[in-house]
């Protein structure tokens, strides 16, 4: 049942390419994900390729924010080994560009490239972190990180699988299930989390097993319920196995698509407005950098607006910080499965190659990343992100005047595991910024007996049709546990320059009701200053249309009102855990769904630098607990975007689209429509 086995080459283009990148997998998953992928026949994408950004001839004038190119990559791995102190066996575990202060980049000073280079030695379960000048190809500065675990790579998911195979508790309840031939056997390592075990030490990671009997099965559709094992990596041995009840495996082995179903609609879009140099993009008013990331996925810096001959800031930096998904199922074998996917596992490293036509729109642009796999040989991922201009609806209307609008969308999906996240940000002509996340994929689900009572069982009060208690059940053999999706959003938010800035909370209240208002029905903005880190901890409200307005401190040239931009919430969800469990800690984030701190280099993960395997009170927790005021400075907004994903039989075996975002509105940014002045009226 190796991983090496399982990812035997399956005769098709997209595998060979997954193949190419499997030193990039590191997810709770990390075969499947590769298993998936190469049932997938890849298409025709020459016409595409051909439109990718051409960075060639640019390294002279690379922006601060570009990432690191291949060479660079090759001259950072190769002064970071050669440290006396990083042991030969060390593997890389991500090479990303450490930007240059904020402070530089705002007062037009000279700044280095510079490579930041994290490594792991399994042999003495140690962490190290290099910073090398590449442009001088110097080392900087070297430590090693005592404490810390970093995010789970391919080699671990390897080490896991054999320690697994050869374990006879493994095979025994393997048999228990009538299944002989491990070779149909792929395990799926989680990151462990934590949970209050003082002996658990060393690098964890908590292993699962799927059925695969066919090359093109799909393994997601086949959990084996009732197996997980607690794999000690340093410790080379199982620490813990859960063999429970025995239920039947799903005899469901792949997705029946439609053969009838119509030819998608060639949806055409215009690239040619779109100019792009580098990681520099424009488009009509909008300048922004745009670079991939092995972390974030995709990171957005100096979002600009040209308002007339002025070159407006609204965002020094953008990106999705963390993101968590809890399950709600109490069985021991799934309460442990919460997994942080940007800092366990790394939402970059999953970037998929974009297909025109379906991932996104014909006639986009793309871009590619290249990222270092485990022996930090650098490769690149073709299409990884989008660029396209669309129609956007109606832009406005009078009477018998009116004009349609266009949008900017920069797109790029991460498939981690089972799930697919499609993140987008879209540029609107009216200076507005709306972040959309898309969910898809397929959903984890369970084995359950039809009559079991318990958490994959129906309430003993109602009828046969009766839905589980923790989850809901999409077939005769599986239930889809109950389970939130959490995003965070850092927002370096510069409205019309860095220092100044004060966060505002604006909500519609009454004020007719019980006063002299002989209408009962005025109301008013109520406005609250968010004045320290600690109390601007806050949370959405859709009765009051609660909304965050991030306002620069200096008159504008008008003199008509100080500039600003609100941040509008869409869909959101608070955490169900409580406050006592595990996950609330470790993700001490969930505990708001908006954070306000002064802007402080480095401050960049809301569950810290290294939540693998963390005990909790890492990131956002602990860079507010000096509760420093946040009025009239250089701040930062952290979102926590909450979905609650209560399944229905309609979402398997795949899941559609759930879609949620939000939107950044300018707010007395401009005197009168920008609309009004955008080409002509039609």
């Amino acid at each position: 049942m190796g991983w090496a086995r399982s990812l035997m080459p399956g005769n098709t283009r997209s595998c060979a390419l997954r193949r190419r990148w499997q030193s990039f997998a590191a997810p709770r998953a990390a075969a499947l994900l590769m298993l998936s992928a190469c049932t997938i026949s890849d298409q025709s994408q020459t016409a595409a390729d051909n439109r990718q950004v051409d960075t060639s001839g640019v390294s002279e004038s690379l922006s601060a924010f570009d990432a690191l190119s291949a060479d660079e990559i090759t001259v950072a791995v190769a002064a970071a080994k050669a440290g006396d102190s990083i042991p030969d066996d060390a593997r890389i575990v991500s090479v990303a560009l450490d930007e240059p202060l904020k402070s530089a980049i705002l007062n037009a000073q000279a700044t280095e490239r510079t490579a930041r280079v994290i490594l792991y030695s399994a042999r003495n379960d140690a962490l190290f972190e290099t910073l090398i000048n590449v442009s001088a190809n110097q080392v900087r500065s070297s430590r090693r990180v005592i404490g810390a675990q970093p995010w789970l790579g391919m080699s671990d998911s390897r080490s896991a699988d054999a320690i697994v195979s050869r374990d006879a508790r493994w095979k025994a309840a393997l048999a228990r299930r009538g299944i002989t031939d491990v070779s149909t056997v792929v395990g799926g390592a989680w990151s462990a989390g934590y949970f209050g075990d003082s002996t658990e030490t060393g690098r964890i990671v908590r292993v699962v097993p799927y059925l695969r009997e066919g090359r093109n099965d799909r393994i997601f559709l086949r959990p084996i319920e009732g197996i997980m094992a607690t794999v000690n990596l340093t410790r080379d041995t199982v620490t813990a196995f859960i063999d429970d009840a025995v239920v039947p495996v799903s005899p469901v082995r792949n997705v029946q698509v439609d053969a009838n179903a119509p030819d998608i609609v060639r949806n055409e879009v215009r690239s040619a407005g779109i100019a792009v140099r580098g990681g520099t993009v424009k488009w009509r008013n909008w300048t922004l950098h745009v670079a991939p990331h092995p972390r974030e996925g995709v990171v957005l810096h100096h979002v600009t607006y040209r308002d007339g001959a002025r070159e407006r800031s609204l965002l020094y930096r953008a990106s999705v910080s963390e993101m968590v998904v809890p399950y709600g199922d109490p069985d021991r074998g799934w309460f442990v499965r919460n997994a942080l996917d940007a800092g366990e596992l790394g939402l970059g490293q999953f970037a998929v190659p974009l297909r025109e036509g379906v991932d996104v729109p014909h006639g986009a642009i793309f871009m590619p990343a290249v990222m270092a796999d485990e022996s930090g040989v650098p490769t690149e991922k073709p299409r990884a992100i989008a660029l396209y201009e669309r129609d956007a609806g109606l832009s406005w209307r009078y009477m018998d005047v009116a004009r349609r609008a266009r949008e900017l969308v920069v797109e790029w999906i991460s498939t981690v595991g089972n799930y697919e996240y499609a993140f987008a940000w879209m540029f609107h002509e009216d200076g507005s910024i709306t972040q959309r996340t898309s969910l898809t994929g397929i959903m984890s689900v369970k084995g359950s007996l039809a009559s079991d009572s318990t958490s994959g069982g129906r309430r003993e009060s109602r009828d046969a049709n009766s839905a589980p208690v923790h989850g809901e059940r999409v077939s005769n053999e599986l239930v889809a546990p109950h389970h939130q999706h959490f995003f965070v959003f850092r927002l370096d938010t510069d409205v019309d320059g860095a220092a100044g800035q004060t966060v505002f909370e604006v909500e519609g209240r009454a004020t007719g009701e019980g006063d002299v208002h002989a209408s009962h029905a005025a109301m008013t903005a109520g406005v609250d200053t968010l004045r320290t880190e600690l109390g601007a901890r806050r949370f959405t409200s859709g009765r009051s249309a609660r909304r965050w307005v991030v306002q620069n401190g200096t008159v504008d040239e008008d003199g008509l009102a100080n500039t600003a931009l609100s941040l509008m919430p869409g869909e959101n969800a608070v955490a169900l855990a409580d406050s006592a469990a595990w996950i609330r800690k470790r993700a001490g984030f969930l505990d708001a769904q908006l954070w306000v701190t002064p802007y402080r280099d480095g401050e960049l993960y809301a569950a810290g630098e290294y939540p693998n395997q963390s005990r909790g009170g890492d990131g956002l927790p602990m860079f507010t607990r000096g509760d420093a005021g946040v009025q009239n400075t250089d701040v930062v907004l952290w979102y926590v975007m909450g979905i609650t994903h209560l399944p229905r039989r309609e979402d398997w075996p795949v899941m559609p689209s759930h879609v949620a975002g939000f939107r950044l509105v300018p707010t007395g940014f401009f005197n009168a429509n920008p609309l009004l002045r955008v080409d002509s009226v039609r």
